[in-house]
């Protein structure tokens, strides 16, 4: 398994958001935010292409998802 993270999927206020997804592979990690997102009442193509970035697991780090510098 894989970890993804994305920051720029739609949103109901424009405060930010984030995902962290657990999938074998990118796009199973796509249809899984995608159906999480209508299940929420958004878009999932709201944002033509969200980005999703794979988290290495192999070492210690961390990933900001918002940080609050807009």
């Amino acid at each position: 398994m894989k970890l993804y993270v994305c920051h720029d999927h739609d949103i109901h206020y424009p405060v930010g958001g984030g995902a962290v997804i657990l999938a074998r592979n990118k796009e199973e990690a796509r249809a899984l935010l995608d159906a999480k997102l209508v299940r929420s009442g958004l878009k999932p193509f709201a944002k033509e292409h969200y980005t999703l970035e794979c988290v290495s697991q192999g070492k210690p780090r961390v990933v900001f998802f918002k940080d609050g510098d807009y």
